[in-house]
C-alpha cells in the first residue's frame, strides 16, 4: 500500500460567504433542518455528495463542522443536523436571522452518470439521507443520467421516529423503511406499519426483486450508499458483485480542504482524503477486495 495521496478526482471550486438562517426545523429530539441563505453571493453549484463546513459567528465554538447539502432550493441551502455534542448543539440553537459561514462545496460527490447503469438504488441510513436526498433532487431536476422512475430509494433507521427523515425524499420518491428497533402499538404491530424491522440492506435484499417493476440485472444498476462507516462496508461486501457501488463516507474533519489530512483513509489506490477525493468512494476503484466473489451468497 502506498503512502501518497491518490489524486483520483478532480473537486470542484469553492468559497467561503457569509450566510443568515432563515429557519430552523426539528424533526425529532436530536435532529434539525437547517435552512439558510447568503448574506451575499452564492457559493458554486454542489455537485450531489459534496458538503460544507459550517462556522459559527460569535465564538461559542471555534472549529467548522461538516454537513451534506440536502437541498438547493433557489438561494435556499439545506442541510440536515444529528445533535452529538456542542458544535451540533449550537447549531441546532440557531435561529432566524442569526450569521454562520459556508466554506465549500467541498470533496468530491456522487457520479451523475455512472457507467453502465440505467437504474439507481439509494440506500440511506440515518441522516445518511440528507446526501442522497440531492441526489434524488438532481435526478428531478434533470441533471443526471436517470429518471425519477429509474431510481429506488431505501432508507434506514434505528427509531420510529426517525421516520420524519423520509419527508426529504418526497415528493419525488417515497421509500421503503427499514426500522432497527421499531416501535410497536398496544397489538404488537410495527409502528409505523409500511416499515421493514431491520436494516436498510437486510430492506434492500428481502424486496430486491420489488424495487423496480420489471427484473434489472445487476451489471445495470448503481448504488449509492450513505450511513455510518459500518453500513457502508456491509455495503460493498454484500451487494452484488457486479452493481456499481459508491459509498459517502463520514469522518471529523478540520479543514477540509485537504490541507491537514486528517480525514485520510487508506484505498486501494493508495491513501485519500475524505474531505478532497472523498467523501464519496467507488468500491470497484478503491475497495474492489470487499467485493463478493461470484456466486457467493449475500
Amino acid at each position: 500500500m502506498t503512502s501518497s495521496i491518490a489524486d483520483v478526482a478532480t473537486p470542484t471550486p469553492f468559497a467561503d460567504l457569509p450566510f443568515f438562517v432563515k429557519d430552523v426545523q426539528a424533526l425529532t429530539s436530536d435532529l434539525v433542518l437547517l435552512d439558510t441563505v447568503p448574506a451575499e453571493s452564492l457559493p458554486p453549484d454542489a455537485q450531489p455528495g459534496q458538503f460544507f463546513q459550517i462556522l459559527l459567528e460569535g465564538g461559542e465554538v471555534y472549529l467548522r463542522r461538516p454537513f451534506s447539502l440536502v437541498t438547493r432550493l433557489g438561494v435556499v441551502h439545506r442541510f440536515a443536523v444529528r445533535v452529538v455534542g456542542r458544535g451540533t448543539s449550537a447549531i441546532a440553537r440557531l435561529r432566524p436571522g442569526d450569521r454562520l459561514r459556508l466554506l465549500g462545496p467541498l470533496g468530491t460527490g456522487f457520479p451523475l452518470a455512472p457507467p453502465g447503469a440505467r437504474k439507481l438504488l439509494l440506500l440511506a441510513g440515518g441522516v445518511g439521507a440528507a446526501p442522497l436526498a440531492s441526489v434524488l433532487a438532481a435526478v428531478a431536476a434533470g441533471k443526471t443520467a436517470f429518471r425519477t422512475s429509474d431510481v429506488a430509494v431505501v432508507l434506514g433507521i434505528r427509531r420510529s421516529e426517525e421516520a420524519v427523515l423520509a419527508r426529504l425524499f418526497r415528493p419525488w420518491a417515497e421509500p421503503l423503511l427499514a426500522v432497527e428497533r421499531p416501535s410497536r402499538d398496544a397489538e404488537g404491530r410495527v409502528v409505523p406499519p409500511v416499515a421493514f424491522p431491520g436494516t436498510a440492506l437486510d430492506a434492500a435484499f428481502a424486496r430486491w426483486q420489488e424495487l423496480w417493476p420489471d427484473p434489472v440485472p445487476p451489471e445495470e444498476i448503481a448504488v449509492f450508499v450513505a450511513g455510518p462507516k459500518p453500513m457502508l462496508e456491509a455495503a460493498f461486501r454484500r451487494l452484488p458483485a457486479a452493481a456499481r457501488v459508491y459509498g459517502a463516507f463520514e469522518a471529523p474533519m478540520a479543514c477540509g480542504t485537504g490541507l491537514c489530512r486528517g480525514c485520510v483513509v487508506e484505498t486501494a489506490v493508495g491513501n485519500v482524503r475524505l474531505c478532497r477525493e472523498g467523501p464519496v468512494l467507488s468500491r470497484e476503484v478503491h475497495f474492489p477486495h470487499l467485493a463478493p466473489r461470484e456466486g457467493d451468497a449475500s
